[in-house]
């Protein structure tokens, strides 16, 4: 199989990603594929994309949501454009500004350019982390996708490939692995607001990622609540006007939440059509937001579509693994799954809520223990020391005993305490769980999460946990699940809320300015500039219940006697499981026999990932 034969075996593993066009290069030692979903410029924006002179060609997948103004500020420095496109503005930009490039960029992207004359091959990840980059110096080649299915399909990459522990304990303990490790020794994924430089000259020499952008936390103590709530919505209107561009019909995604219920309120106060929007709900109430979505969609007279996702949706696993290329353990994948195939029968393109409980403070936890003990200790000083916190943490153990069991400290100091409660699995679980030669090789802290804690170390206990958020859960499991799950169905999602303006706004805004006492979620409420935001448009009924989340009854599902479901679960408790390999059988069966729907489902595409690789 010669060199282009391969490149098309691996773009071909794409194809779900774009299946409006295909392209291919091979020259001088380089192979580029690129399959295109077309949304911007669909006549004249085919890739891979080369300059006239043929010194630099590139392949990129996203949206740059500024490419107007660069072109612009490219024009007047003397560049010619021949196309209406975003890619090309990536290929003049690289050209005028080197790898500074990728600073003047807002959008979603992860893009390769071939600099034949310099002989380098550049590539770069969005700020944020919303287009996935992995790559692998396997075999003395470098090689790179955007999904490891198609790293896998290169003969070099799949002869070379072994468990990575650290990764699999990661992807155990939260349901995801920490850029760069992924669950194979030989691929790793660029991090988000990272770089790298690879000399063609020697592609099997590894290149370490360089950060271009990093988000500092400096809070402007001189602005008030009114202020605070009219920054942000001149921001988020102005992100949702940018990420509308396109020249394709589009709609949104509407769980009834906060986040998508804002989004979907500015697009429809821009927009001079009706928005289409997308629910996806269950049969068990407790996990259903269908009527909170429809009320949205009839106050903002949107035309709304909704579907039921049954418990029979847990054969999906064996795909998803597939496609996501690691035992990837949010269960939400699968209703992300169905949501993006129910919006892809319709539009080409959506746009999200995600990223405004990390930026804004929304998740439940923000609120109820770190706000509540930051505003103690400010107002009695000697509450910081250690009696005190140990007093607060049988308060919170009281209150919330699965979220704060009575032993650990309270997560306001170090790392370990952190992600102690952050997990599926605590430390001390995954000491009894793993097998003694699994557990010596890895990192309880992984470095990416333990790097960020030591950046912002000394922000106040909120600030610190939305940044640890900001660079862990956001991009890995949030981020990742959308990208992957609706790729599958070819359909691209935007994010307004997570987007580089947008993080750096609230940067700026004091913690205090976003949580507050009140409500019905244990006296504390996340994310209230968007709240007074959405307040303006909806009855205040309608933002006074608990944070729900987007998730699946996991536990009933897995309690099915018959079906997919019990199929899974009865190969967990084989003994030739490949998971018990890795794990000890008694702790495996303990968890099993608990019923803790989160923890078997780790276990479950666990199980499915070593056995789709042979591990």
């Amino acid at each position: 199989m010669d060199t282009e034969e391969m490149l098309l075996l691996a773009r071909d593993a794409l194809s779900h990603r774009g299946p409006n066009a295909v392209g291919a290069l091979v020259r001088d030692g380089i192979a580029l594929g690129h399959t295109r979903l077309s949304i911007i410029d669909l006549s004249m924006g085919a890739q891979p994309m080369s300059t006239p002179d043929g010194e630099l060609a590139v392949i990129y997948n996203g949206e740059i949501y500024n490419f107007r103004e660069l072109r612009d500020t490219l024009e007047h420095a003397g560049h010619a454009f021949h196309t209406h496109s975003d890619t090309e503005v990536l290929l003049y930009a690289y050209r005028e500004w080197g790898p500074r490039c990728v600073e003047k960029l807002r959008g979603m992207f992860a893009f390769a350019i071939a600099d034949f004359g310099a002989r380098r091959l550049f590539l770069a990840r969005d700020h944020l982390g919303i287009k996935p980059l992995v790559y692998s110096f396997a075999g003395g080649c470098f090689s790179f996708a955007s999904e490891i299915q198609a790293l896998r399909s290169l003969p070099w990459v799949e002869a070379s490939l072994s468990p990575d522990p650290q990764g699999i304990y990661e992807c155990l303990r939260f349901g995801y692995s920490c850029a760069p490790v992924s669950a194979y020794r030989q691929i790793r994924k660029l991090p988000p607001a990272h770089w790298l430089d690879v000399a063609l000259e020697e592609p099997g020499r590894e290149a370490l990622p360089r950060r271009y952008w990093r988000l500092e936390h400096q809070p402007d103590e001189s602005l008030s609540a009114e202020q605070c709530e009219e920054i942000a919505d001149t921001a988020v209107r102005d992100s949702v006007k940018a990420h509308l561009v396109a020249d394709v019909p589009f709609g949104a995604f509407l769980s009834g939440g906060v986040d998508s219920s804002l989004i979907v309120s500015y697009m429809s106060e821009i927009l001079d059509e009706p928005v289409r929007t997308f629910s996806i709900g269950f049969e068990d109430n407790a996990f259903d937001e269908r009527p909170y979505a429809r009320q949205v969609a009839e106050a903002f007279g949107t035309r709304h579509f909704e579907e039921v996702v049954q418990g029979n949706a847990i054969a999906l696993v064996p795909q998803l693994i597939r496609h996501y290329g690691e035992p990837f353990g949010d269960s939400s994948a699968i209703p992300t799954w169905h949501v993006a195939r129910l919006a892809r029968r319709h539009v080409p393109m959506v746009l999200t809520g995600d990223g405004g409980d990390e930026f804004f403070a929304g998740y439940a936890s923000y609120a109820k223990w770190l706000g509540w003990v930051e505003k103690a200790m400010a107002r009695h000083p000697s509450r910081r020391r250690p009696a005190w916190r140990n007093r607060a943490r049988v308060v919170l153990s009281r209150l919330m005993p699965r979220r704060f069991p009575a032993d650990p400290p309270l997560p306001v100091g170090e790392l370990p305490d952190w992600l102690n409660l952050h997990g599926v699995y605590w430390t001390r679980d995954l000491a009894s769980l793993l097998r003694p030669e699994f557990a010596g090789q890895v990192n309880a802290q992984p470095d990416p999460l333990r790097e960020a804690f030591a950046a912002a170390h000394g922000q106040p206990s909120v600030t610190l946990a939305r940044h640890v958020d900001m660079h862990g859960y956001l991009p890995n499991d949030i981020l990742t699940k959308v990208d992957i799950a609706s790729m599958m169905h070819g359909l691209e999602c935007r994010t307004p809320l997570t987007d580089v303006r947008i993080a750096e706004l609230s940067a700026r805004i004091p913690w205090q300015l976003l949580i507050h006492k009140g409500g019905r979620d244990y006296g504390w409420t996340g994310k209230l500039p968007l709240r007074h935001l959405l307040a303006r448009r909806l009855p205040s009924a309608f933002l006074d219940r608990p944070k729900q989340g987007f998730s699946i009854p996991a536990t009933a599902w897995l309690r099915q006697a018959t079906g997919p479901a019990a199929v899974l679960c009865d190969r967990l408790r084989d003994p030739r499981a490949r998971l018990r390999r890795w794990l000890q059988p008694k702790g495996v069966d303990a968890v099993l026999d608990a019923e803790h729907g989160a923890r078997a489902w780790h276990l479950l595409v666990l199980e499915e990932w070593l056995s789709q690789n042979g591990f």
